[in-house]
């Protein structure tokens, strides 16, 4: 087994302070803190879990770095940037594509942003979980489909779609970045009720990107892919830059 110290060392986070939000324990608003990784590892190779974990984002952090940490803890992250390790933080919001269990805040440290964003991170995983083992729901970018229930929201705020384009909708998002051809989607969602050479397709999605925001400033683009089908893209915030 791998020692703590040695994990640690791996992470580049020695002697950084880290401290964690206990799950049974968030509404005492109660905190544990650890001067060592290695220490906090401890603990969690020997059961304790956490709820919501803070540390400093190192300046030399990747999304490699990113994914290591993730994988060694299995809480919501929430990094503190510094003027240092700001480049690190833009090298991972440009690279970093996927389900995010993270956020930054940056200094100066402003304690209502930190607990905002801090629990906006416990409600988005305590959703998450509940509809994981339920299949009931998908979260991504700022986007909520509770699949059971036909509804979507955007960043809290429910949006309205009608039954064809929720259906649509969901199944650009279930296969984001893959291109979905047009006899694919007729398929799925016209059958024979209409010929491949209709608009009806076309209608549809640009109703879905009207009404769901979809843009790069939201981190999506949904683009027709001439002759073919439609592709929903994940797009960097960098791409605004």
């Amino acid at each position: 087994m791998v020692s703590p110290e040695s994990r640690a060392q791996a992470l580049s986070l020695d002697k950084s302070q880290l401290i964690y939000l206990p799950p049974r324990q968030r509404e005492q608003s109660h905190a544990d803190g650890f001067d060592l990784l290695g220490d906090f590892i401890g603990s969690l190779q020997a059961g304790q879990r956490s709820g919501l974990v803070l540390l400093p984002l190192p300046v030399d952090a990747t999304v490699q770095w990113l994914d290591s940490v993730r994988a060694l803890i299995d809480a919501p992250l929430l990094f503190a940037v510094n003027s240092d390790s700001v480049a690190a933080q833009q090298g991972i919001e440009r690279e970093f594509s996927g389900e995010r269990n993270f956020d930054f805040v940056l200094h100066p440290f402003d304690l209502d942003e930190v607990r905002s964003k801090a629990q906006g991170l416990l409600h988005r995983t305590t959703l998450a979980a509940y509809g994981a083992g339920r299949n009931e729901l998908l979260i991504y970018r700022g986007y909520r489909f509770q699949i059971s229930e036909r509804r979507v929201f955007h960043e809290e705020r429910e949006m309205y779609l009608q039954p064809r384009e929720f259906d649509l909708a969901l199944e650009l998002f279930r296969n984001r970045d893959c291109l979905l051809s047009r006899e694919q989607l007729y398929g799925l969602f016209w059958r024979d009720t209409v010929s491949l050479r209709s608009r009806a397709l076309d209608v549809c999605v640009f109703k879905i990107r009207r009404k769901l925001n979809i843009e790069p400033a939201n981190g999506l683009m949904l683009r027709a892919v001439f002759g073919q089908g439609y592709k929903l893209h994940t797009v960097s915030p960098m791409f605004l830059r």
